[in-house]
């Protein structure tokens, strides 16, 4: 009875998996491409860095 059981679930989640997989696999062509434009800000004078003192004991 165990190995029925055992067998119904796999089965079950293969069925569930693969119709998923189709699922996503037709609903990602129906869906239109959104591109966006990153503009990135070249700022030369920008001291937006961060510096480290390191003392090292000799």
């Amino acid at each position: 009875m165990k190995r029925n059981s055992l067998g119904g679930l796999v089965a079950f989640m293969v069925i569930l998996t693969g119709l998923l997989v189709i699922d996503d696999l037709t609903s990602s062509q129906q869906k239109p491409i959104i591109s966006d434009n990153i503009q990135l800000d070249n700022n030369e004078k920008s001291t937006d860095l961060a510096t480290l003192d390191v003392e090292e004991d000799e």
